[in-house]
């Protein structure tokens, strides 16, 4: 089974597939009508990866965040939690001022 995190991915993804297509196909056109490269064409190939690079970003913590939760569910007390993630839990605790 996918986690949700990695389904949100790949929808994400279909945005950057869009992006890239959209530049294929303005750089065939011209390429077809005599012309060369399309002049700025390259920031929709690089708004592309600076999307993929934003999008991966949100998987790792989304997918993060899934695999805590999932260690909090399937720990029955707090001894099945990590000493580690239990630290950062209190520190982030601590931290907050309400």
């Amino acid at each position: 089974m996918s986690s949700n995190a990695w389904k949100k991915f790949n929808e994400n993804a279909e945005d950057v597939d869009h992006l890239i297509d959209i530049y294929k196909g303005l750089v065939t056109l011209y390429k077809e009508t005599g012309g060369g490269e399309p002049e700025g064409a390259e920031v929709l190939f690089k708004s592309a990866i600076v999307l993929m690079v934003s999008n991966w970003e949100a998987y790792i913590e989304d997918v993060t965040s899934e695999a805590l939760e999932h260690i909090v569910r399937k720990s029955e007390d707090s001894t099945g939690i990590p000493k580690e993630i239990k630290k950062k839990i209190r520190a982030a605790i601590l931290a907050e001022k309400n």
